[in-house]
């Protein structure tokens, strides 16, 4: 979602990190903190130091590290880290993206992509909205996450310039359209 420098996902299986860190990803956020869903099993790394490894070796065979880091959407201070981690990778695309993920993708890591999409790519809080709802569970509310779309104000400082945005952001155009398809 933007391009090249972060994309969202359901709870990855260990065979799906090891593609993963084979693909050449380096961060990988667990929106969930130390547990791979809302009620899933601890990860002891996680807990201790607030990341994990998983190596894997490339597809020339150079070893790689993927790091599993514990980034909760519950706490205000992982928001910017990861934020700038996408910057980070935006300006140095060898960074690899960064994959953020809760438990099936929708409701928090589409939380976190709709702040970068207002961070990076100067999307109002409506477009945002709308992006959000066009990718979400229309079957469940989540006041909670909308607010928090809402209230996000981005940092000056973690701004892309003119050309970077036009390299790495998405068109909104078209979700503004599909928010107005879908039910209140």
């Amino acid at each position: 979602m933007i391009r090249g420098a972060l994309y969202r996902s359901g709870s990855p299986t260990e065979g799906g990190l090891q593609r993963v860190c084979r693909a050449g990803w380096k961060r990988v956020y667990s929106i969930y903190g130390p547990r791979t869903t809302s009620n899933g099993l601890r990860n002891q790394a996680m807990i201790e130091t607030g990341r994990d490894e998983r190596r894997c070796d490339g597809p020339d065979g150079e070893p790689r590290v993927l790091e599993w880091r514990s980034g909760t959407a519950s706490r205000n201070h992982s928001i910017p880290l990861i934020l700038r981690d996408v910057r980070d990778s935006i300006r140095e695309p060898s960074q690899g993206p960064v994959l953020i993920h809760c438990w099936n993708g929708l409701h928090y890591a589409g939380m976190i992509s709709a702040m970068a999409l207002r961070q990076f790519c100067g999307f109002s809080a409506d477009e945002a909205e709308a992006y959000w709802r066009a990718n979400a569970n229309f079957s469940t509310r989540y006041p909670r996450i909308i607010q928090h779309i809402r209230a996000f104000r981005p940092d000056a400082g973690l701004a892309l310039t003119p050309a970077e945005r036009r390299h790495v952001c998405p068109d909104p155009g078209h979700l503004l359209a599909a928010r107005e398809a879908l039910p209140p």
